[in-house]
């Protein structure tokens, strides 16, 4: 709630229309079976893990394009594909920190080191949300 008052609303106070559910598995129920509603959650929860590419989404739910611009046309607008929240054109992306304060250098830092390494990013990268350290290719195919 707090991110779509921060970011969607510009800290202005909601609607009495919109509410919070406890988990993203009822957001996308809701979502699914409640005709014209909108659902904001993380893209990693839309991801068709059936898909080793990351392009498609859930069957659940249409995934819409959101714009930064006044007027949102399609190119403008954008879904949350992986490519698109790296080079930052999606505007509803976040960053996720890993904070330390074990002084000692001990387990936490040893989960941090592999959350930067090449297979922790890589986990990352097949969770549906975008790594920090792993180069993103936009490909454009066009049938001729």
């Amino acid at each position: 709630m707090r991110f779509a008052v921060d970011s969607i609303c510009g800290g202005a106070p909601l609607s009495n229309r919109v509410k919070a559910l406890k988990t993203n598995k009822e957001v996308i129920d809701y979502v699914a079976r409640t005709p014209d509603a909108i659902g904001i959650i993380g893209v990693n929860w839309l991801s068709d893990r059936n898909d080793s590419t990351g392009l498609s989404f859930s069957k659940e739910v249409r995934v819409m394009s959101v714009s930064a611009a006044d007027q949102a046309t399609p190119e403008n607008s954008y879904k949350p594909y992986q490519a698109y929240l790296y080079y930052g054109n999606y505007p509803l992306a976040r960053s996720i920190y890993a904070l330390l304060n074990d002084p000692r250098g001990a387990l936490p830092w040893g989960f941090a080191s592999f959350l930067a390494s090449d297979r922790g990013q890589r986990i990352i990268l097949k969770s549906g949300l975008v790594p920090a350290t792993q180069p993103v290719r936009v490909v454009t195919v066009k049938d001729e």
